[in-house]
């Protein structure tokens, strides 16, 4: 929904083995046309969100709790 709406340009989720080095499971990469929609990206979740029922929590944790953003680039472009 958020690439069907412009929110975002793209993403991908994979999956990694745990380890002391890698402490998680899943890497979510989303990509950002620009600036602008990356400053929106709260905004236009909430309305996804919204759309969807809202927040649906596995065993009442908040996303602060098992989400955690390892690090961010700018910059960096798709491969052809």
């Amino acid at each position: 929904m958020a690439v069907e709406k412009g929110y975002i340009d793209s993403f991908e989720l994979l999956q990694t083995t745990y380890s002391k080095e890698t402490p998680f499971h899943l890497v979510l990469v989303t990509t950002y046309t620009n600036k602008a929609q990356y400053d929106q990206r709260e905004k236009h979740f909430s309305k996804l969100i919204k759309a969807k029922g809202g927040l649906k929590l596995l065993n009442d944790k908040q996303p602060s709790e098992f989400r955690k953003s390892v690090f961010g680039v700018e910059g960096a472009k798709h491969l052809e």
